[in-house]
């Protein structure tokens, strides 16, 4: 909350984050939380999160598929 006063917009609260949650502290001293209703982003191998992205390419496998999903 610190952070969103002195930069005075909203920050997110890291912390927080979840495959459809994303939590904002605002300059006020109150917290906002968007939610998705599926998956925004999700954990990759190496633990960092990543945004889902659905557009098609060929896989290692051969087979077409979204470039990153978490299923």
């Amino acid at each position: 909350v610190l952070r969103a006063r002195l930069a005075d917009k909203r920050v997110e609260v890291v912390g927080e984050r979840s495959e459809t949650r994303t939590v904002w502290a605002n300059p006020d001293g109150t917290l906002t939380e968007d939610q998705a209703a599926g998956p925004v982003r999700f954990r990759a191998d190496d633990g960092s999160w990543t945004g889902v992205d659905i557009d098609l390419a060929t896989l290692p496998d051969g087979r077409v598929g979204a470039k990153a999903h978490p299923l």
